[in-house]
């Protein structure tokens, strides 16, 4: 029913209505600052995948990939990674049905990056519960979820920038919050009022932006709240939030579901017209455009150009 390359892949049940979302997620540069906010941040994010396509998570399997533990350096990552996936798992009160463990991953040049990789299944009951994570014409753009700029140690904007291993510290797992947030979408799901919904994760928000304009095949118009560092709102990669669009005339519903539990949303703008356009910014760029990049990324990364 979605294919891989959302947020989650949906899997129809057949001869019923039921329908199963499946997603990976792992960020090995988080797992190197702190592999307990790193194993915690794995769940909590391949559970937003599944949300973000109307899913209720249900229950987990693991791949913990590891170094030598025979060491303690590498011995304590495991650990640490396993209580942070076990915290989240209680807080989402799901099971761990399975899993494996990697260890002796290393080269001469030292141990891989902690990779404890989570995958998630949700259900949907009900085709019309399914949420498309593409852009539909006339939505209004919301960011659900709170966002710190300082949240960029081990963000992929600082991968790109300093192109070493990561530094600072990574991004707060709030799990009442990421509770929430989840509580705000089923409901506003429920009431039919959501047009799209994606997962803010690797990239921040601006990468989101893009690839709900890509899958859309749609353009948007935004507008970044005054008085934030424009670059640092863009890609700071704080936990617990989403990009929805909300059907024009339904925000107010939207709005009274957002106060009830207790989050922020913002308005950024609106579903429109074949470009992004990020006002006040120099982000101005053809859907045509942003296709070409996406769709060309690993052939260019092969041919050592990107």
């Amino acid at each position: 029913v979605t294919k891989p390359g959302a947020d989650a892949a949906v899997m129809r049940v057949k001869n019923s209505g039921t329908f199963i979302a499946i997603s990976t997620d792992c960020n090995g540069r988080y797992c190197y600052l702190d592999p307990y906010l790193g194993g915690l941040q794995a769940l909590a994010e391949s559970a937003r995948n599944v949300i973000a396509t109307g899913a209720i998570p249900i229950g987990i399997t693991n791949c913990l990939n590891f170094g030598n533990p025979e060491r303690p350096e590498s011995f304590w990552p495991f650990v640490e990674a396993v209580r942070g996936m076990g915290d989240g798992c209680r807080a989402y009160k799901i099971p761990v049905t399975g899993g494996n463990v990697s260890f002796y991953n290393e080269s001469p040049e030292g141990p891989i990056f902690p990779t404890p990789v989570i995958g998630m299944v949700g259900k949907i009951t009900g085709e019309k519960r399914i949420i498309r994570q593409g852009f539909v014409e006339g939505s209004s753009i919301y960011i659900l979820g709170s966002t710190n700029e300082t949240e960029l140690g081990g963000s992929a904007l600082q991968k790109l920038i300093v192109g070493t291993e990561p530094l600072g510290k990574p991004p707060i797992v709030d799990m009442e919050a990421e509770l929430k947030a989840a509580d705000a979408i089923w409901k506003a799901n429920e009431a039919g009022i959501i047009d799209s919904c994606h997962d803010i994760s690797d990239g921040g928000l601006a990468v989101a932006l893009a690839e709900c304009c890509i899958w859309g095949d749609i353009g948007a118009s935004v507008e970044l709240p005054d008085n934030r560092d424009s670059i640092r709102f863009l890609f700071s990669e704080s936990q617990g939030r989403y990009l929805i669009g909300i059907k024009e005339d339904k925000a107010d519903y939207f709005k009274q579901i957002v106060k009830d539990n207790a989050i922020s949303a913002v308005l950024l703008g609106e579903v429109s017209g074949k470009r992004l356009c990020v006002r006040n910014t120099d982000i101005d760029i053809g859907i045509a455009e942003l296709k070409h990049i996406y769709n060309s990324a690993i052939s260019e990364l092969m041919k050592g150009e990107m």
